[in-house]
């Protein structure tokens, strides 16, 4: 459920969604001649980001794919979050994210990661509708989906900026910087440039930065790259802290939930955080007769009941870029 009061149902699709409608924060800044943002590294539909300016009975409802979300959803009076974005929400200074595919129809082939398309069954391409709106509007705009385009932005050159900047979720920190050729920019970056273009208005502005990938991770048990998130979300915060003025802007950091992620084992002193369990008392196996890793996860893949009969390797625990369970219970 987003942007609905409690009289909502989950799933719910009717003409009484409309009197469930609650504003955001951001629409309150907007309201208040503030120039407004979004920046994160899920895609720019997911839950988060969604929460800014989309009201929908069901977080899953991003785009029309006629699976879950259908032209039932649609006559019975719901839109697809992607298309709220587009339709109604063009209010918005600048937008950095991931999540092409909930904006491209199936035809559309994806504009970096050519092998993919788009999921849209409604015959819109969303990108080009944004584009028309920003037409009709008399907008100086630009649709962004690399990373020289990114760079090259500057302050005043456009009213409205719509960065996708990926097919899907943005890349984790490790893996994007270990490429030859990096594609997208960091959370560092997309913070810096957000605050740059949205700090030109003289009433001042309202940006949400979410590390979002920090939750994907540990929902698939992959500390390392959970681990290597919440760094760079730190990185952002030090950046923007540094580059605004403190007695004039208001820094608020918080997380919406956490996950069970513990630290035990009885590793002995010295044992790497990453690395499989060490114990003097206990060796090097569990109690079933396999290796364990010093941090473990009660949800997810590592909070399944049975969840492998191997041995773990230090390779996989300590980062593996092909390993997507790094992490195991």
């Amino acid at each position: 459920m987003i942007g609905l009061s409690g009289q909502a149902q989950i799933r719910e699709c009717s003409p009484q969604l409309e009197n469930y409608k609650v504003k955001s924060i951001l629409k309150w800044a907007k309201e208040a001649g503030k120039s407004v943002g979004v920046v994160t590294t899920t895609r720019i539909t997911h839950a988060t980001p969604a929460g800014t300016y989309a009201h929908t009975s069901y977080r899953n409802f991003e785009t029309y794919d006629g699976k879950i979300f259908n032209l039932t959803h649609q006559l019975n009076g719901c839109k697809d979050i992607a298309a709220q974005l587009i339709d109604d929400n063009s209010y918005i200074d600048v937008i950095f994210g991931g999540g092409r595919r909930k904006f491209l129809r199936k035809e559309d082939r994806d504009y970096h990661e050519l092998d993919k398309t788009g999921e849209r069954i409604d015959n819109r391409n969303l990108i080009n509708d944004w584009h028309e709106k920003m037409k009709l509007m008399n907008k100086t705009h630009k649709f962004v989906w690399n990373l020289d385009d990114f760079k090259n932005l500057k302050p005043n050159e456009y009213q409205h900026v719509l960065g996708i900047l990926a097919w899907d979720h943005m890349k984790y920190e490790v893996d994007r910087v270990a490429q030859e050729n990096i594609d997208e920019p960091s959370i560092v970056e997309m913070t810096e440039k957000a605050i740059e273009l949205l700090s030109t208005n003289p009433n001042g502005y309202f940006l949400l930065v979410e590390g979002g990938k920090i939750d994907l991770a540990h929902h698939d048990s992959n500390a390392k790259r959970a681990l290597e998130e919440f760094v760079a979300f730190d990185n952002a915060i030090g950046l923007a802290s540094n580059i605004v003025d403190q007695e004039e802007t208001l820094l608020v950091v918080t997380a919406d939930h956490s996950h069970e992620f513990n630290i035990g084992g009885y590793s002995i002193r010295g044992n790497p955080i990453l690395g499989l369990v060490r114990s003097v008392e206990y060796g090097e196996l569990s109690s079933a007769g396999y290796t364990f890793t010093s941090l473990s996860y009660g949800n997810g893949p590592g909070g399944l009941k049975e969840i492998r009969k191997r041995n773990l390797t230090e390779t996989e625990t300590s980062y593996n870029l092909n390993n997507k369970f790094c992490f195991e219970k």
